[in-house]
Formats: C-alpha cells, structure tokens, sequence
C-alpha cells in the first residue's frame, strides 16, 4: 500500500484498497471545498486537479481522501 491510499476495513481487516491514483472518485476532507466529491484529473506534486460537474478545483493532497464509487 502506498500513503493516501484508502482502505476498507471487516472487523479489523483490510477487505479492499483504493488507490489514489487518476480516475479515482475522492472526497475532499478540509479547505473551503470540505465535502465536495468529484473525480481525480491530475497529480501533481502535492497537489491534485480534481472535477466535479463541469468545474475544476486545484487541491491539496492532504485534504482528499479516496472513496468508493456510488
């Protein structure tokens, strides 16, 4: 597993792993976009291009988080 992967717990044990990687659905944690959801463009140093609708949004990678498709 690498650092800001996200990882889905049973009972104390890993069941599945979500990969930042491009492509994948994120959630944005902190900032003034807390609780945006989108899709994962571009990773670019510590900074990730995230979409949501027809918007665009320049985020820290500290501040999302991988989450599972709906």
């Amino acid at each position: 597993y690498r650092v800001g992967d996200s990882v889905i717990l049973d009972q104390g044990k890993i069941k599945k792993v979500l990969p930042l990687q491009e492509k994948a659905p994120v959630l944005v944690t902190r900032g003034k976009l807390a609780g945006l959801k989108g899709m994962l463009e571009k990773i670019e140093k510590k900074f990730a291009t995230v979409s949501s609708g027809k918007e665009k949004h320049i985020v820290s990678l500290n501040n999302i988080m991988v989450v599972e498709h709906e």
